[in-house]
């Protein structure tokens, strides 16, 4: 029986390291702006909850616009370096991600997971840029 896959989703400005381990930093659902395009540094935290430990499974990021699909950000297939049933972290640092549109708008982060190719489990979070002037 394989186990239920779940994620929580989390955007800050970025991850800081402490004694217990990485910590967010400024996290955030709204960013405001009085520029658009803009570069924004942001990470992007994937807590991952019901993966089996297999070295086959592998993910794959992708943040884009929501409405347009327009694509800010993705990252290769990777594999897991570690996965545990009980919480495996994935985080994305971007520095300077060039959002290129002139007004705000939502964004959505997807993950993928594959096991051996096949598509085991999407799920995506999402924030919104708002344009202050």
């Amino acid at each position: 029986m394989k186990n239920k896959i779940e994620a929580s989703i989390y955007f800050s400005t970025g991850i800081q390291q402490t004694g217990n381990g990485p910590a967010l930093s400024g996290p955030f659902r709204v960013i405001p702006t009085p520029f658009m395009p803009t570069l924004l540094s942001m990470a992007i935290t994937f807590i991952i909850t019901g993966l089996d430990n297999k070295t086959e499974n592998t993910f794959q990021v992708t943040l884009q616009r929501k409405d347009s699909k327009k694509i800010v950000y993705q990252s290769k297939e990777e594999k897991f370096q570690y996965s545990n049933p009980y919480n495996t972290v994935v985080n994305i640092v971007l520095d300077n991600a060039q959002f290129n549109q002139t007004t705000g708008g939502d964004y959505e982060a997807v993950i993928e997971i594959k096991d051996n190719g096949e598509l085991i489990f999407k799920d995506k979070g999402m924030f919104t840029i708002i344009k202050t002037k």
